[in-house]
Order: C-alpha cells, then structure tokens, then sequence
C-alpha cells in the first residue's frame, strides 16, 4: 500500500507539471488548411498560365486533369491568348538547321535572355526531329512546318512542340494556272487555320483583252483543304513599290511589309482576316542606307513581334559580305529608333541556321491540330 501511494503521489506531480508547461508552451504547429475555392475562380486562375506548368499540373488531381485536357479549356486559353499581349518572358525566338549536315532538330531561344543580355550567350533549348524541316511560321503555339525537299514534293504539318503533337503531311498546293505564287514558303494564321502567299494572278483573255497581272494573297484553309483570295492594301506611293510584299503574322493576324525606293518601309496589318478594309497602316520607317543597298528580296528588316505600346521587335539580315544577323527593337513613335541590337551570329555554331529568315517567334499553348480537324499523332 506504501508503495502504490508514492506511485500515485509521483505521477500526480508529474501531471500537475505536464498541465503547466502546456499552459505556458505555444501550442503545436498545424498545417494550414487550404480554402475551398470555387471550380469557376480556379478555371481562370489556371487559364492565365503558361502551358508547359498547365502540363505539371494535370498531375495534381483527377479533376484538373479533366479540366485542363477539356477542348473547352483549350480553346479559352486560346481565346484568352489573343486578347492579352503575352510577356516578353513567355516568348522565344525559334529556328531550325534545315541547312546544316546535321541532327535534325529545332531550337528555342528565349527571347528576354537575348534582349538583356544583348548577345547569342544564352541557353538553346532544342526539340529532336525525324528529319529537317523548315519553319514557315508560328502562332498560338503551332509551328508550320515545310519538309523543304530538293525536289518539287512541297508538305506542310502543323506540330505544337509543347505537348508533341503534329498533324498529318498536308499538299497545299494544287493545280491553279491563275496563280503562281512569288515564293514557296508561305505564313501561317493560327487564328484562321491558314497557310498564306503572295502570289501573281493573271487574268484571261475572256475578261480582258490582254493579260493583267495583279499581286494578291493566296490562301489555303487547313481545315476544309480549299483556296482563297484576298486583296492587298491599296498602296499609293507614287509608283516607288520597289520590292516584293512580305507576309508575316504579328498579334495573331496576317501583315505586309513593303519596301520602297526611298529607303522607306511600311507595315500594314489585317484586323479581321478576309475582310479586306480590315488593312491598317501600322506604321512607316526607315532603313539605314547599307541596308536599303543591300535589300535583295523585301526580307532585310522582317518583323517578328510587336510588343506593348507598338515596339517592333525585328530581325535584320545583314548584307552579303557579313556573318550575323542583329536582332532590334524598334520605336515607331520615335521615328523608328532602334533601343537594342543583339547580335546574332549564325555560323558561330553548326546548329544555327544559315539564314536568318528561318526564325520565326514562339510561344506556348495546348492546343491540338485536330482543333481544325486535322489527324493528329505524337512526334
């Protein structure tokens, strides 16, 4: 009994004790409970990010996974995609070696590195192909691929580098004796699903009495595999036009570049693809007078992205006797000053390509080629 009553009195202290430290310990840590947030607040939380964390994210749970593979989702991305300027963070200049005698493969250059660091220093990130390929144009994510054969086998595919999905080897073109366009390689509009030139049209003998040549855009629609026609901006220079229009995509819609004998170029933009009074004067530049010397096929300055508050971000091709490209920022407000020039040197390295009009700019997305209704697969 003696010794059950010193047990008792011991263990007695001992919780008096225990009750005292807790009162003057802070209590445990618990993790936080996370907020139930509503399924339409996440949906445009997840809309806003960059497509390759979205990819991350399908691992979270059932449900984002559900969510995020959605056409639905996708095609708000997109939607959301066209209306926000993307950051200059979220872009990358891209190229592929097409010319070079060796490993097919495509590279991505992220653009803020060159543009802060104002040279080629910087990390390539490169995506293998099966064989080489020549870019014809991005958007919303898509990279417009030409398989650039030697001989007249001319095929196109749309592949998203992001998830590694590609459409089938498409043919665009067809007989049409009217058309011939000025060059090959055209400019892809993903907002449209279109592959564009332009292209001479010759009018016949049963409308006019002699043959009438006009310059025009030629199109082909990737979805429904059928051609169509729309009218260049009406340009009145004075009859000084002095090089060949350029097509290019800049803020998702189809633009034109011209070159003029006074060493003036202009921009012109389509607002609403096919609608012909949709062309806006962009804005009108000058060259340097050794460029405009050298400027051979209306390719010497080729717009690449138009920034916040309308800076051009452009490529320059250099003339024939020098080995590098210089990447500038253009002020159109400011008579087209130039605010950077990284320079790219393109035979600093087997992998960069021999010429400077295969970069194209990229930015990522989830949409899938069969969006036009095109067979799609893995790369």
């Amino acid at each position: 009994m003696r010794a059950h009553a010193i047990v008792k009195k011991v263990f007695g202290a001992a919780t008096k004790w225990s009750k005292l430290l807790s009162l003057l310990l802070p209590p445990p840590l618990r993790p936080p409970t996370l907020p139930m947030l509503p399924a339409e607040l996440i949906e445009l939380i997840l809309l806003r990010l960059p497509a390759r964390s979205l990819l991350k994210f399908k691992r979270v749970c059932k449900s984002w996974k559900t969510l995020i593979s959605s056409s639905d989702f996708t095609k708000n991305q997109v939607q959301l995609s066209i209306m926000a300027e993307p950051a200059i963070s979220e872009i990358h200049l891209v190229y592929s070696n097409f010319l070079r005698h060796s490993e097919p493969k495509i590279g991505f250059i992220p653009i803020q590195s060159l543009l802060e660091n104002l040279s080629f220093g910087t990390e390539v990130v490169y995506f293998p192909m099966d064989d080489c390929v020549k870019i014809l144009g991005s958007c919303n994510g898509f990279l417009c691929l030409n398989n650039h054969p030697r001989n007249t086998d001319f095929k196109v595919r749309l592949l998203n580098p992001c998830t590694g999905l590609a459409s089938e080897w498409l043919t665009p073109f067809a007989v049409l004796p009217e058309y011939t366009p000025l060059e090959r390689d055209g400019t892809f509009v993903t907002g449209t699903g279109t592959l564009n030139w332009v292209a001479t049209k010759i009018a016949s003998f049963i409308t006019y009495p002699v043959h009438q040549t006009t310059i025009v855009v030629l199109s082909f629609n990737f979805g429904n595999e059928s051609y169509g026609q729309i009218a260049l901006p009406n340009v009145d220079e004075g009859g000084m036009i002095h090089y060949e229009p350029v097509l290019l995509t800049l803020r998702n819609s189809l633009c034109v570049c011209h070159g003029y004998k006074n060493s003036v170029w202009d921009l012109w933009m389509m607002k609403e693809y096919g609608n012909e009074d949709s062309w806006t004067r962009m804005l009108v530049s000058s060259h340097d007078e050794e460029i405009i010397h050298h400027y051979a096929l209306g390719n010497s300055i080729r717009p690449l992205h138009m920034m916040e508050n309308d800076l051009l971000l452009v490529l320059v091709r250099p003339p024939a006797y020098r080995k590098y490209s210089q990447l500038a920022v253009y002020n159109p407000a400011n008579k087209g000053d130039r605010l950077g020039y990284p320079v790219i040197n393109y035979y600093s390295s087997d992998d960069m390509p021999k010429y400077s009009g295969c970069f194209s700019v990229y930015r990522e997305s989830l949409v899938s080629p069969s969006h036009y209704g095109l067979k799609t697969d893995h790369v």
